[in-house]
């Protein structure tokens, strides 16, 4: 008989054995995939939300804009105008951006309305000539400091003389509303500013010898005219090569030119918003149109009287 006790005896374990799993390459490789994948759209929405945010700006410049040439019409009777052609007329001091801030006596294109009712007698005195709201950050040009992305437009064809800002033409909005209507007509939109260099680009033009010369240069496919990358560097200047665009082109025209002596432009508008250009209309709204846009159309909206109205 046993003498151990076998309530002291320990009780039987049952043994565990820890088998591990190791992991499969395909699931490795099927994690990194996702993890990739996760990646790669986060880098495609980060830009895709800053450019959302800069066109937002260039919307809401071209607003303010907007609001500067309703003021100065309701100030008037008549929109601001382009200097007619001659010795000198295309100066500084003579675009439709500087003669609104220069009779509404604002500092810049930021806050037009709050300016208006703070302004005080004497404000206008030494108005600088580099002024805010006059840039579009979609445009990575950022030189010269007196550079604009907006311009006015002139009309329809090379002549300028069929738009509301027409070059040498007094309209007021009068006028406008008999016609096509405020809503109907274009008044201000986007240009790229000229990158410096005297080359082929979107951003620059070809300086011509004559009108005819322009327009053929419009659709050339050579490079023998001379290239200027001035374009839009001078707000203040109300020419073809600074501040004014017409609608016989669409928008992003892979060429922009203008006649030597600059009574004739084939300037139309462009950005870097991929595929469109910010348009501001005549009663204030603003919104992108399409570079696929229907000529036909396009070019009414820079006439203020052929009767048709039109949308992309």
């Amino acid at each position: 008989m046993s003498t151990t006790n076998s309530r002291f005896q320990p009780a039987s374990r049952p043994i565990r054995c820890s088998i591990r799993r190791g992991v499969a390459l395909p699931e490795v490789v099927l994690v990194v995939v996702i993890i990739s994948l996760g990646f790669l759209l986060l880098l495609f929405r980060m830009p895709r939300g800053r450019e959302q945010s800069r066109a937002l700006i260039c919307l809401s410049n071209l607003g303010q804009i907007g609001q500067a040439i309703s003021y100065y019409s309701q100030a008037t009777g008549q929109y601001p105008t382009s200097p007619g052609w001659g010795p000198g007329a295309a100066g500084a001091g003579t675009s439709v951006l500087w003669n609104s801030r220069d009779t509404l006596q604002v500092k810049d294109f930021s806050s037009i309305a709050s300016q208006l009712k703070a302004k005080k007698a004497g404000d206008g005195k030494g108005l600088p000539s580099v002024v805010v709201g006059l840039r579009c950050p979609s445009d990575r040009v950022m030189e010269p400091l007196t550079a604009t992305n907006y311009r006015a437009n002139a009309g329809d064809d090379s002549t300028g003389r069929s738009g509301p800002f027409g070059i040498g033409q007094v309209v007021s909005p009068k006028q406008v509303e008999a016609g096509d209507g405020q809503a109907f007509t274009a008044a201000f939109g986007e240009r790229l500013i000229g990158n410096g260099k005297p080359e082929s680009s979107m951003a620059n033009y070809q300086l011509t010898e004559d009108c005819a010369s322009a327009i053929a240069a419009s659709v050339a496919t050579d490079n023998e005219s001379l290239w200027k990358g001035n374009a839009g560097h001078d707000w203040s200047r109300g020419d073809w090569s600074q501040s004014l665009y017409q609608h016989g082109i669409t928008p992003n025209w892979r060429r922009s030119a203008v006649a030597m002596e600059g009574n004739c432009g084939q300037m139309g508008l462009s950005s870097d918003h991929p595929g469109v250009v910010n348009l501001l209309m005549l009663d204030g709204s603003a919104k992108a149109w399409r570079d696929s846009v229907n000529p036909k159309i396009w070019s009414k909206l820079g006439r203020f009287d052929d009767g048709q109205t039109g949308s992309n």
